[in-house]
């Protein structure tokens, strides 16, 4: 499971390779944006 609060300390495209997930970097960032970080 992907931790949100964690996302701005990675590189979003690292996550996405390394979990090998099939979310697009856009949808994190919307995700980011619209939750509890406030558009970080």
């Amino acid at each position: 499971m992907i931790d949100l609060n964690d996302l701005s300390n990675l590189d979003l495209r690292s996550l996405y390779l390394n979990n090998g997930l099939k979310i697009d970097v856009n949808t994190l960032r919307r995700l980011i944006d619209g939750g509890d970080m406030g558009g970080g």
